[in-house]
């Protein structure tokens, strides 16, 4: 491919509009090769929508969540607790009854 076939949205977000997007949560670990990217979209996102998280794990490699660890689990307890969080203005605004 050529540098504006790796630039197409449909291969990575990074270049797509995220303009109107909800709100987003960022996990990543300072071991996570993925780091760089997950700092750079937390960016853009951040600055399309001023509605985003990030959450750098000190030592934490890529899956951490997903190891038997109490980091993990904590983890997973904060994600948790942002979606509710998240969800919460849309749920007040529905009509629908619970």
């Amino acid at each position: 491919m050529d540098e504006a076939q790796r630039r197409s949205p449909r291969l990575s977000p990074l270049f797509s509009d995220l303009a109107g997007l909800p709100a987003a949560l960022f996990v990543v670990g300072e071991l996570d090769p993925v780091l760089d990217d997950s700092l750079l979209m937390y960016d853009k996102w951040q600055k399309a929508n001023h509605n985003a998280t990030l959450l750098i794990v000190p030592e934490g490699p890529h899956g951490m969540n997903r190891l038997p660890t109490r980091m993990a689990s904590r983890i997973n307890d904060f994600a948790r607790q942002w979606i509710k969080k998240a969800i919460e203005p849309a749920r007040a605004g529905d009509d629908v009854p619970r």
